[in-house]
């Protein structure tokens, strides 16, 4: 048994007679403030907890998660030093079980395994509505570190967060709206049953406060009714999410202007949407730097999933932008999207390209692929004209080779004069001579591989009938083959037509005719006081 003095702040007055001790409890009504030191087993825990601040524990100096049972604060008289035991239940390396009072205290080590543990098992059972989704907040405040350096328990926290906040939705209410505040988080499920009250086919509803002095940063938000309307009236249940700070999903320095807002729909996702949402976002500072621009994004969450027990992250950003538009008014930002996630506003990088700056890429452009074309076209009049009339195989298959190039380049100068005409026809046709001219290329490249083999390896007894025949056959029927069966599956999955590209590490977009297939991209996309017991037991 451990002697524990409860050290009280009672209107900021201090009773200095009870800090004598090794082991104190502070407690100020008036601020909120808690503050505990112990040791046991030679072992020190410190526990602070702040309103206004992120909960932490360390044990031996180093971050740890507690969990008590619930302490009857209240029923204390708050006008003595009082003195509390602790008991010592058991200890291990990474955890540590005390009672104290009527509580009991579970310390755990902010240990990758531990922590696994304590999120699988949250995971497994989700029962226990908000008490659950607040204990998952309070071990990432309390284990900040070990989330910031380690993206798979940062993808894993995020993942049993989305399924709390769907497990806090099936409960039943009564009423248009039910709030909850979570200190790191505020969750404000709509029930939107009636539709006959909405203006415009959009439903207007605003975003869950977190403190009352941040009401000039409420987020609002217009959902379309024909996303609701085929979703029977007891499932219409709307989730919306404010986070206090963006640090959950900030995994590579992203600059966030906005508060985090998460959109969920009961048992479903939001995409994919005809008519789009509509969000107004109020900037957390609007002042501007230079070379820099404001930019709707989303997080990718729904890019990393478990499988098999395992998260697979993405090469990618986190951030992106697919589907999404940005308008800017002043200090307001409006977002339209055409599906639900987290979002939020985000500063990047502007490194657009001037218009005249562009003109020239493209000149050069032109006039590195019109001389190759010239060349390739020289090589090819050669070739033919020094052809050997007894069979030169070797000129034959330069031949080929020089008009597989020749048809590449000069396919790939009409490129982006077809996309400019918006006749997908055209654009298809374009799309599909480059892909067979550069299949094309690859074939004949081979076949001149063998040939030299022939030549210089095999030497005698290279004598095949037929031989240009069949690998004519090869070099220009192979890649037929291939674009054939592409262009037989367009009813199926359209796989030529015109593409959004992006210029790399810019916002800037260009149209162009390709196989959509092989989603190509030149960079990122641009579419881019308390009075109650503390918030650990």
């Amino acid at each position: 048994m451990f002697p524990l003095h409860l050290l009280l702040l009672i209107s900021g007055t201090l009773a200095m007679n009870c800090s004598n001790s090794d082991n104190t409890f502070y407690f100020n009504t008036t601020t909120g403030v808690i503050s505990m030191t112990m040791k046991i087993l030679q072992e020190n825990i410190t526990i602070d907890d702040k309103a206004e601040d992120s909960l932490k524990c360390y044990w031996a100096s180093r971050e740890s998660y507690v969990d008590c049972t619930s302490m009857n604060v209240t029923s204390m008289n708050l006008t003595d030093c009082r003195t509390v035991q602790i008991s010592f239940v058991s200890h291990s390396i990474s955890k540590l079980i005390f009672n104290i009072s009527s509580s009991t205290c579970e310390v755990t080590n902010c240990t990758e395994t531990a922590i696994n543990a304590l999120l699988r098992e949250i995971q497994d059972h989700p029962g226990g509505g908000p008490k659950k989704l607040r204990k998952i907040l309070n071990i990432r405040s309390m284990c900040a570190d070990l989330f910031n350096n380690n993206r798979t328990m940062g993808m894993m926290f995020i993942d049993i967060e989305r399924g709390l906040i769907h497990s806090i939705m099936n409960i039943s209410f009564t009423g248009e709206s039910v709030h909850y505040n979570l200190r790191d988080l505020a969750l404000t499920v709509f029930n939107l049953a009636n539709l006959t009250s909405a203006d415009d086919k959009m439903v207007h509803i605003t975003a869950p406060e977190l403190f009352p002095e941040n009401n000039s940063y409420i987020s609002e938000i217009w959902i379309p009714i024909d996303a609701l309307q085929n979703i029977p009236e007891g499932k219409r249940k709307v989730g919306m999410v404010t986070y206090k700070s963006p640090n959950e999903f900030l995994f590579k320095e992203e600059l966030v202007r906005t508060r985090v807002m998460r959109i969920e729909m009961e048992g479903r996702r939001l995409k994919n949407l005809t008519t789009p949402l509509k969000m107004k976002f109020k900037l957390l500072d609007p002042i501007i730097p230079v070379n820099y621009s404001l930019s709707c994004q989303y997080f990718n969450e729904y890019g990393t999933l478990f499988h098999t027990g395992n998260i697979s992250l993405p090469d990618t950003v986190f951030w992106k932008t697919d589907g999404c538009v940005t308008k800017i008014n002043d200090s307001v930002v409006e977002c339209i999207c055409n599906h639900a996630t987290p979002f939020a506003v985000l500063l990047i990088s502007d490194l657009s390209v001037g218009g005249v700056h562009w003109q020239v890429l493209s000149y050069i452009s032109y006039i590195g692929c019109g001389l190759s074309a010239f060349f390739t076209a020289v090589s090819f009049l050669t070739y033919v004209t020094t052809t050997n009339s007894r069979g030169d195989n070797a000129n034959s298959i330069h031949v080929s080779l020089s008009g597989a190039f020749f048809l590449l380049n000069t396919s790939f100068l009409l490129n982006e004069w077809g996309a400019s005409l918006d006749i997908r026809g055209v654009c298809i046709f374009i799309a599909v001579a480059i892909h067979y001219s550069l299949l094309s290329c690859f074939t004949w490249m081979a076949i001149e591989a063998v040939h030299l083999y022939l030549l210089l390896v095999k030497v005698f007894n290279t004598y095949y009938r037929h031989y240009m025949a069949k690998l004519s056959v090869i070099g220009w029927g192979v890649p037929g083959i291939i674009v054939g069966v592409s262009l037989a599956v367009k009813d199926i999955k359209p796989l030529y037509g015109p593409t959004k590209m992006t210029m790399a590490e810019t916002n800037q977009t260009n149209t162009i005719c390709s196989a959509i297939a092989v989603r190509a991209s030149l960079g990122r996309q641009a579419w881019p006081g308390r009075t109650s017991a503390p918030s650990w037991v």
